[in-house]
């Protein structure tokens, strides 16, 4: 059929298939090479099938009803002339179709000739939080009889929970309710920012745009504040908020340690995931800091952005010092929450399950990452509750997971009653340290902490974390099916000697301070597996050993645990220290860094978060493919140094963390 464009004057010719305009232009015109993107007007048609001849009272608005009518007409009888070709053409165009029907599997998007008379897509408009829909709009919605939805051009390789087989998912729209979750997702494109509808708040962005590509939502609740009764105890979830949170009710550098109210996340996402509806896979981030100090701001992740935007970030806060990690039997007694810390990762996890559909990004396909006290946030999500508990992401890319044992009951206790005394809460009343200005509290905390070295980390509590993770890994108390990625540095305790340490006795003091509840036979197992005689210094052995108990020996109880899913990574980019990979993973330019193995080790990263294999994507960087551990041999792992020149990633056969000492530190110490 010949039809006149009522918006740029041409004569196009094309058909009507399935609820789509498909034009071929007589002149080859640019704007007609694809479905076009305007309504026509027709002029007139020919060589329509009788079985078709039903449309005709769905067709668009007459040339009569159009505003160029006159132009329009000239147009028709200047191609007066071709009209001897118009029934070739109508006939091919026909037969093209009858072609698309008869092979209608391959081509998805079209499911009957015979469907439902088509709908004339409407023009998008800015929508906000407060727009109103007209009732000319909701009549003209109800007589809708399809609905048209985008995808993107973007697909992922999502790995299934069941087995090691890989298969496409292609990102979609959706109006629909979003996986595990009660709300609906309402984001709209707000005068070109999006405003982020959730059941209890509205947010919108604090900065970023389309033409950058991605928004950041700041200072997001995923908790209500943990304050008077909700001190030591569990996290709950957020109450209505009567204002548009725009991200500035507090500092974005607040953390727990410097403020109470502090449960809050940072959210980065695509820009395109607010115009098209698709779901991106979603990157959770845990900080560094012992449990004591850092926040969701630790590291920044627009030089990840900067490679693509095809994927969501989150990163939360939790609780720290003694309101993230009091214990003891009377504390306990009394209902105090354990391992709140543990506790507020958790609940944020299931926020990202139910609300991060709503930013863009795929409930269902979450990758969790930390590094230091961050690795170690993740690896207890597998071991909460012995393993009987739901999983509450995808896959993990956990770097130099650390840990201290930290105190028994007993020495929590006397820390619990020490710090109760400080602030004149005799005898640890949980009330009266519920009311303590939070100040006073944390101050009279750190300076115990101080004075008799005890950790503030969390600690067995024969409910949620009933076992550290290693020991409950190696007896398979863990809930996880997916791949996970694992590194580690050549010196976590930073290559140098621990000060003040110049005898064994003060070895062993030093060994009695990172684990108090340390029996007698245990200590001199350690005093045999890191004998005098191999060091230079009682302060380098000092350091080996703390490099063991804290960092490497986690590594291989999940190689161990999960045996062939997990990617092992050895860095050893000097100075190897702790923390040393960092900047490269988060590199977004600046000097000091090899810009080239930054990028590299993104895009491992990256392809982790995106397909669930760090190999899959970006394969011309020259990055070599890196293999997962293999338990039944002597395992294999990808090792990075920038000293070797142009090889500086190789994949090496055996491990070097698979040895008597950490297998101590994994087994015999927690049995």
């Amino acid at each position: 059929m010949w039809w006149g464009c009522a918006t740029c004057n041409v004569l196009v010719c094309g058909a009507y298939i399935h609820g789509r305009y498909r034009f071929i232009s007589r002149n080859n015109h640019a704007k007609h090479a694809q479905i076009a993107t305007h309504t026509p007007a027709p002029l007139f048609e020919t060589s329509i099938p009788s079985k078709d001849r039903r449309r005709l009272q769905h067709r668009p608005p007459s040339v009569t009803e159009q505003p160029n009518m006159v132009k329009l007409l000239s147009t028709l009888l200047a191609t007066a002339i071709a009209l001897s070709a118009v029934t070739a053409a109508d006939t091919a165009q026909d037969n093209a179709v009858k072609h698309v029907v008869k092979h209608k599997h391959k081509h998805p998007a079209i499911t009957s000739r015979k469907q439902a008379a088509p709908t004339i897509p409407k023009k998008k408009h800015n929508v906000s939080s407060a727009h109103k829909t007209t009732k000319k709009a909701k009549a003209k919605a109800k007589s809708t009889t399809r609905t048209t939805t985008k995808t993107t051009h973007v697909t992922v390789k999502q790995t299934t929970h069941s087995s090691e087989k890989q298969t496409t998912a292609t990102h979609k729209t959706t109006t629909t309710t979003a996986h595990r979750s009660s709300s609906t997702r309402t984001t709209t494109l707000y005068t070109g920012t999006p405003t982020v509808v959730l059941d209890y708040a509205t947010v919108v962005p604090v900065s970023g745009n389309a033409a950058q590509g991605y928004y950041k939502f700041q200072n997001v609740r995923f908790a209500a504040p943990p304050t008077g009764t909700l001190r030591f105890a569990d996290p709950a979830w957020p109450t209505h908020e009567a204002t548009v949170n725009n991200g500035s009710a507090m500092a974005d550098s607040t953390t727990c340690a410097s403020q109470e109210d502090c449960l809050v996340c940072n959210v980065w996402a695509p820009a395109k995931a607010f115009e098209l509806g698709a779901k991106y896979p979603v990157l959770v981030y845990w900080f560094g800091g012992g449990y004591v100090a850092n926040g969701k701001g630790s590291v920044n992740p627009a030089g990840l952005y900067n490679i693509t935007t095809d994927f969501v970030y989150v990163a939360c806060n939790h609780r720290l010092g003694i309101t993230g990690n009091a214990v003891g039997p009377s504390y306990q007694h009394q209902g105090g929450s354990t391992n709140m810390a543990v506790r507020d990762a958790e609940h944020a996890f299931k926020w990202v399950r139910k609300y991060i559909s709503n930013f863009g990004g795929n409930s269902s396909y979450v990758t969790a990452t930390g590094f230091s006290s961050g690795g170690s946030q993740v690896l207890f999500q597998l071991t909460r509750y012995a393993g009987h508990a739901e999983q509450l992401f995808d896959q993990a890319y956990v770097t130099s997971p650390g840990l201290t044992p930290g105190a028994g009951h007993h020495q929590a206790e006397v820390f619990w009653q020490n710090v109760s005394t400080a602030v004149n809460c005799t005898g640890g009343d949980l009330t009266c340290m519920r009311n303590v200005p939070f100040s006073t509290l944390t101050k009279a905390s750190s300076s115990l902490v101080t004075q008799y070295g005890y950790q503030m980390q969390p600690r067995n509590d024969g409910d949620f974390l009933p076992e550290m993770y290693e020991a409950a890994m190696y007896q398979g108390q863990f809930i996880f099916s997916g791949p996970v990625v694992i590194t580690h540095e050549q010196h976590e305790s930073n290559g140098g000697q621990v000060p003040g340490i110049s005898t064994e006795s003060d070895v062993i003091n030093y060994v009695h301070g990172l684990f108090p509840g340390i029996s007698d036979d245990a200590m001199q197992q350690v005093l045999t597996l890191y004998p005098s005689s191999n060091y230079s210094t009682q302060g380098f052995r000092a350091a080996d050993i703390y490099q063991g108990l804290h960092h490497t020996a986690h590594d291989l109880a999940l190689t161990h645990a999960l045996q062939n899913k997990t990617f092992n990574g050895y860095i050893q980019i000097p100075p190897a220290g702790h923390g040393t990979d960092q900047p490269y993973y988060y590199y977004n330019g600046g000097t000091g860094i090899d810009a080239t193995v930054a990028h590299k080790m993104q895009h491992y990263l990256l392809s982790f978060v995106m397909t669930g294999d760090p190999n899959a994507m970006w394969k011309t960087d020259s990055r070599p493919f890196w293999p997962r551990y293999d338990t039944q041999t002597s395992g294999v792992q990808l090792v990075v140094n920038t000293n070797w020149g142009n090889e500086t990633f190789k994949v090496l056969p055996g491990d070097d963390l698979d040895n008597a000492k950490t297998l101590f530190w994994n087994k015999a110490l927690w049995y």
